[in-house]
């Protein structure tokens, strides 16, 4: 991020996470103290930087971002050049997997990110299944390199994924092109 602020980039696209959910029990202090380190770390060079906008994917745990919880970072940053994305079914309702907002000061939109089709690394598919849209998302989500249409070049195939990372990219491309048309909009002017 310090590279791209340098270099006069405007707008990013963030979807850092992992698909394992924490369990606090099982954390030690000092895993803890290294994702709060890394999470203020992160925030100081977003708040450092308000010429950018930042387009976060809100993460696919059906809860609530609080600003208070470092674990919902960086969507619970509430900086004004950040703005949070949930993903919308086809059908324009909310996906059930997709956090919302507990406070007020958190920007949040929304954008399709069910069965968005994307390319995936041809080591972690298995052939000869068939891909069912239908599937809800938590088992989907468990088993959905099973499920890879054919090749891509050598290392990649494309299979259908649903994820708040997969309509961050949307908003983003929106942002890119309204800072493009107008580049005297920075940050939370943009947003």
């Amino acid at each position: 991020m310090k590279y791209a602020a340098a270099n006069g980039v405007r707008v990013i696209n963030m979807s850092i996470g992992s698909n394992q959910k924490l369990n606090i029990d099982d954390m030690t202090t000092k895993d803890y103290d290294e994702i709060k380190h890394y999470a203020l770390e992160l925030e100081q060079i977003i708040g450092n930087n308000p010429q950018m906008a930042i387009v976060v994917a809100a993460g696919n745990d059906s809860g609530w971002i609080d600003q208070d919880s470092i674990y919902n970072f960086p969507c619970g940053v509430g900086l004004p050049n950040v703005v949070c994305v949930g993903a919308l079914t086809s059908s324009g309702r909310l996906a059930s997997f997709s956090n919302i907002p507990v406070k007020k000061n958190i920007r949040m939109v929304y954008a399709s990110g069910t069965n968005i089709y994307s390319t995936y690394p041809t080591s972690m598919c298995t052939d000869g299944m068939k891909i069912d849209l239908s599937t809800p998302y938590d088992v989907f989500e468990k088993d959905f390199a099973k499920s890879c249409l054919p090749a891509v070049g050598d290392k990649s195939r494309i299979i259908p994924m649903s994820g708040t990372s997969m309509a961050t990219p949307i908003v983003t491309r929106l942002l890119a092109q309204i800072m493009k048309e107008d580049t005297k909009l920075q940050g939370a002017a943009a947003i």
